[in-house]
């Protein structure tokens, strides 16, 4: 198995490529291809992530199925009180989901 090579990354502003081979876009928080640069070359292999990719499985997908969190959303999590992991994100979206609930029940509740 062959471990990423920080050397053979470019990143143009929006494609990461990996010799030449596309690894994820970043259209919308370019800022956080640095650290799903970092993850990706600390997790996995050459093979196991292009393998994956073969399948059609997603970029982001890939490296949450081992713990990766972008960075937005970590902030998010420390500031919310929730662990940075796939966990606390889960548990984020969770409360999120309770709170609209509830707003919505007590609109309904006041007409």
């Amino acid at each position: 198995m062959t471990a990423f090579d920080k050397a053979k990354f470019n990143f143009d502003g929006m494609y990461l490529e990996y010799e030449g081979r596309f690894i994820a876009r970043f259209k919308y928080v370019r800022s956080n291809a640095s650290g799903f640069k970092s993850f990706l070359i600390k997790n996995f292999t050459v093979e196991e992530y292009f393998e994956r990719r073969a399948r059609e499985e997603a970029p982001l997908d890939i490296l949450k199925s081992k713990g990766y969190v972008s960075p937005h959303i970590r902030k998010w999590l420390i500031a919310a009180g929730l662990p940075p992991t796939p966990e606390g994100q889960a548990e984020f979206s969770r409360r999120q989901l309770e709170a609209r609930r509830a707003r919505i029940n007590g609109s309904l509740a006041g007409d």
